[in-house]
């Protein structure tokens, strides 16, 4: 498949989940809601809805958010520590790793991944995100 044609579908994709996630989602929604512990559940490709074989070990992965903006994920045995923030325009969510298995990371260095924010509601997330030739909708669920 070309891939000029396949960044174009993609990012359609990525506008059009973004503006009906942004009309049911408030920032003030999001911070009363998001700030729990979330458990990993599943990943599927988006389009498809067809499981996303992940490693061994996703189930004890986990995002914890807090009320001050930080968050701790664990993920496959590794631990990142950071901020998060929700853009409500856009419905994404940001978060800045600041810390990775228990070292700082220099200044510059720190890398911001981003979700759009589909689903926050009765004990579940559902974020998507960009992968090399899918869009991956992943879902977590409250503990």
């Amino acid at each position: 498949m070309n891939k000029n044609f396949l960044t174009c579908l993609l990012t359609g994709l990525l506008v059009s989940l973004a503006g009906v996630a942004s009309a049911q989602l408030s920032a003030a929604l999001v911070q009363q809601k998001i700030c729990t512990k979330w458990s990993f559940d599943r990943a599927v490709i988006h389009e498809s809805g067809v499981p996303v074989e992940s490693p061994q070990g996703d189930q004890a992965n986990t995002l914890v958010f807090q009320k001050d903006g930080t968050y701790l994920q664990t993920a496959n045995g590794n631990v990142m520590e950071g901020t998060w923030e929700f853009n409500e325009e856009a419905s994404r969510l940001f978060l800045k790793v600041l810390r990775y298995n228990g070292r700082d990371i220099p200044q510059g260095e720190a890398r911001t991944y981003q979700w759009i924010l589909v689903k926050l509601d009765q004990g579940k997330m559902e974020l998507v995100r960009e992968a090399r030739q899918n869009l991956i909708r992943e879902i977590y669920r409250t503990q």
